[in-house]
């Protein structure tokens, strides 16, 4: 992936899902939840990064960055299988974060 358009639906579904799996560290800032929630709606409706403003892709990235700090601190949790599908998922959101922060 090199530009926002080779987001593709796959990849709109992992960053909703991290999104979904974030949303609840940010209760003490329900404003900021909302957001969260808002986003991951739109892009469930449209799957296009194209529609969300500068503000809301920093919150994106924002979510990716927790999602892989709660993976990293899970790890020791999990079981062979789950871990081998934790690192294929935190592969994922690695690439789409390297992506959305270069442009």
């Amino acid at each position: 992936m090199k530009y926002l358009s080779d987001i593709s639906k796959t990849h709109i579904d992992t960053i909703r899902c991290a999104m979904n799996d974030v949303q609840h560290e940010y209760e003490p800032d329900k404003t900021l939840q909302l957001r969260v929630y808002s986003i991951s709606q739109r892009l469930s409706e449209n799957p296009s990064m194209y529609q969300l403003s500068s503000e809301e892709l920093d919150i994106v990235c924002m979510c990716l960055n927790d999602s892989l700090s709660i993976l990293d601190e899970i790890r020791g949790e999990l079981d062979a299988e789950e871990l081998l599908d934790s690192q294929h998922y935190s592969e994922e959101i690695q690439r789409i974060l390297s992506l959305l922060q270069r442009n």
